[in-house]
């Protein structure tokens, strides 16, 4: 699966119409990019699904260790006045 993080914003529209990215794309290991903008959302979200639900199974098992960990939240607003907020996991 598709492992880059991107931070800039980049449209989806970008990975359906870059020869160049499709190309880097490519020659890290994605061998079926989708050819539309719908189906690359659908890619992303299934990987942000993966995550979650990798990091979730991680502390749960953690937890029944009786591991300790801690949480703390940052929030910020973006140039364009968009609200995002991370949660960190210590």
């Amino acid at each position: 699966m598709l492992n880059v993080y991107i931070q800039n914003n980049l449209p989806l529209r970008v990975f359906v119409t870059s020869s160049d990215l499709r190309r880097a794309l490519t020659a890290l290991g994605v061998s079926s990019l989708p050819n539309s903008t719908t189906a690359v959302k659908q890619m992303v979200m299934a990987e942000g699904q993966r995550i979650r639900t990798a990091v979730k199974g991680e502390l749960v098992s953690k937890k029944k260790k009786g591991q300790q960990f801690s949480i703390t939240f940052d929030e910020w607003t973006s140039t364009r006045n968009q609200r995002y907020m991370n949660v960190y996991v210590h």
